[in-house]
């Protein structure tokens, strides 16, 4: 999720329906070590979170910007 506003205490289901937050959903990494995405917005905050109830585990996330 990219924002304009803080996301904290907000749902999915709530950033999900926001249309002021951009959004990428990624269905499975299909085993891939690593995954690169591309989303056109504008905002301050970034938010990477999981869907369902499995672990999500990060070693680097980074965020470019121009």
């Amino acid at each position: 999720f990219v924002s304009a506003n803080d996301m904290s205490g907000r749902t999915l289901a709530q950033l999900t329906a926001d249309s002021a937050v951009a959004r990428v959903t990624v269905a499975t990494l299909n085993g891939a070590a690593s995954i690169n995405l591309s989303l056109a917005a504008q905002g301050r905050f970034v938010k990477v979170q999981l869907a369902g109830t499995n672990y999500l585990s990060l070693a680097e996330v980074q965020v470019l910007g121009q």
